[in-house]
């Protein structure tokens, strides 16, 4: 288990990064890059876009029992801010994936329209 990321402790550290875990996380990373690549470039589009949203749905799960975790109103006034500041930076592997997405469903129609020109040009 993971000891780097978001800790919502008083008087700690709000984000702990552990040296040898850094690795691990680069490589999870790029394995969820190149995942997605494989997806996006399906027949089906909506393949690639299981990655962005489990990810999206694993992040706010873990926000709203963060947010239960508090305990009440005042808490949330304290530890607010702070939990919509982790939850964007925990998304930021959602927008990258999502580019990747865009990406390879731009480059998939620019590769079928070039292909439906060379069969337009063999047929004259």
């Amino acid at each position: 288990m993971f000891h780097t990321g978001f800790h919502f402790e008083p008087g700690g550290p709000l984000f702990v990064v552990e040296g040898q875990e850094v690795p691990a996380i680069l490589v999870l990373t790029v394995a969820a890059v190149a995942a997605e690549v494989f997806l996006a470039l399906k027949q089906d589009r909506r393949l690639g876009l299981l990655l962005p949203g489990g990810w999206l749905l694993w992040t706010l799960g873990t926000f709203i029992l963060r947010l239960a975790g508090l305990g009440g109103f005042a808490a949330l006034e304290e530890w607010g801010r702070l939990l919509a500041i982790a939850f964007a930076v925990e998304n930021s592997l959602t927008l990258v994936l999502l580019l990747v997405y865009g990406l390879c469903r731009v480059a998939r129609r620019r590769g079928t329209a070039h292909q439906m020109e060379k069969i337009k040009i063999e047929d004259l």
